[in-house]
């Protein structure tokens, strides 16, 4: 019983002495966060620590003007520093540095590679940390502009070089928003550079990057709803008074080409009694005139209030009885002069009313417009024996269209 004991009270303070033995959980963690500080601090500088302190050091440099240190702390960290994890600096700051620098050789030499941009596309790469130096470098250049262009004109360049180096130097101070007439100008010195030297190393990248022109899509549609009269002429006047027309319409365009698909419904009386079968169909009837008609016509003229565009085509002309009287009277079925193949040509008018606020003909960029349409269509129906006469349509309608825009390269 005593060795029994004696076992049992040492078991009993086996932990105890564990404890001394190891040392307490506190005293561990203590232990391991001390291990974890000394290995900061002896960590040795990053490259994105590197990266960080050689653009202060850089910009520092640069709002001394001390170019010279500027260009060494650039060329550094662009070509010791930067790997394909981490970017030392944005494009934009790159290529304008290079300005101050003049650097011009390098500047042409990575634009004029067949994409100038990857290196900066890359995934994963680590981008700098946030500082001040491109918005001080873009704003100094602002105010120095007839500074760095006389010093590119007074470089050694060819003059196609010189030239794009002022059309690069245009793009990289304007702003990143610009307005419609910034991008307007800029795409008409990009255009005139294009002409000038066709095919040049550079066009890629004016294509790509400078120039960024909206132009309308070959397709395009509209749609409009009409009202408006049509005039009868030969004996058909005789027998139909004229008609006041209600209809929709669709427009299907390519390029300058139209297609017009209208469906036109007349509303109209009969002007005596017109005998059919064994019956009479009366005087002052009520007539339902259906011409539906298929035609194209092209774009002469397309300014920013109006747009002209004639047309010819197909359509089928048919006067009847309404369905009421049919359903009241079934033999006036009879009186249906039936549909008839009719050649139709005439002139469209649209008045330009005002950009919608929603897309009419697509989810994207569009170039779009209210419209105001007056149409003329002469149509000549081929009418069966004893039926003569021409049929003059004057027709006004409203209605929206226009066509996608697409980026021109």
């Amino acid at each position: 019983m005593k060795i029994k004991r004696i076992i049992t009270d040492r078991l009993c303070h086996l932990p105890l002495l564990l404890i001394c033995w190891w040392g307490s959980p506190a005293d561990a963690a203590a232990q391991q966060n001390e291990n974890l500080r000394k290995e900061i601090l002896g960590y040795k500088e990053s490259q994105a620590d590197l990266i960080s302190k050689g653009r202060r050091l850089l910009l520092d440099r640069f709002m001394e003007g001390d170019y010279q240190k500027v260009k060494e702390v650039k060329a550094y960290l662009q070509q010791e520093v930067a790997t394909k994890d981490y970017l030392a600096f944005y494009p934009v700051e790159l290529w304008a540095l290079s300005y101050w620098t003049q650097d011009y050789a390098d500047l042409l030499n990575s634009i004029a590679q067949p994409d100038t941009l990857a290196p900066f596309r890359r995934e994963h790469a680590i981008p700098p940390l946030p500082d001040k130096l491109f918005q001080v470098v873009i704003d100094r250049s602002r105010a120095s502009k007839d500074l760095l262009t006389q010093q590119v004109l007074q470089a050694d360049l060819r003059k196609m070089d010189k030239e794009f180096l002022l059309l690069q130097l245009d793009y990289l101070l304007q702003p990143r928003q610009k307005t419609e007439q910034e991008q307007d100008s800029l795409n008409q010195k990009a255009d005139a550079f294009l002409s000038g030297y066709p095919y040049s190393q550079y066009e890629p990248f004016i294509r790509s990057n400078i120039r960024y022109k909206m132009v309308p899509a070959k397709w395009g549609g509209a749609f409009e709803f009409f009202t408006g009269y049509g005039h009868l002429t030969g004996n058909m006047r005789q027998s139909f008074s004229n008609m006041v027309p209600m209809g929709i319409a669709f427009d299907v365009y390519y390029k300058d080409w139209v297609l017009f698909l209208r469906n036109y419904i007349g509303f109209g009386f009969t002007r005596r009694d017109i005998p059919y079968g064994n019956a009479v169909w009366e005087n002052d009837s009520q007539v339902r005139i259906f011409i539906p008609e298929a035609s194209i016509g092209y774009v002469v003229a397309d300014t920013k209030r109006w747009k002209v565009s004639p047309f010819a085509g197909v359509a089928a002309s048919n006067f009847g009885p309404t369905q009421h009287d049919t359903e009241k009277e079934p033999d006036l079925e009879e009186a249906d002069i039936g549909a008839h193949i009719t050649y139709a040509a005439g002139l469209n008018l649209d008045l330009k009313l005002g950009k919608p606020k929603t897309a009419i003909v697509s989810v994207q960029q569009e170039r779009s417009y209210w419209f105001l349409r007056f149409r003329y269509s002469f149509n000549l129906p081929q009418w069966p024996t004893g039926y003569t006469g021409y049929i003059h349509s004057f027709t006004v309608g409203i209605g929206g269209g226009g066509k996608p825009l697409r980026r021109e390269y």
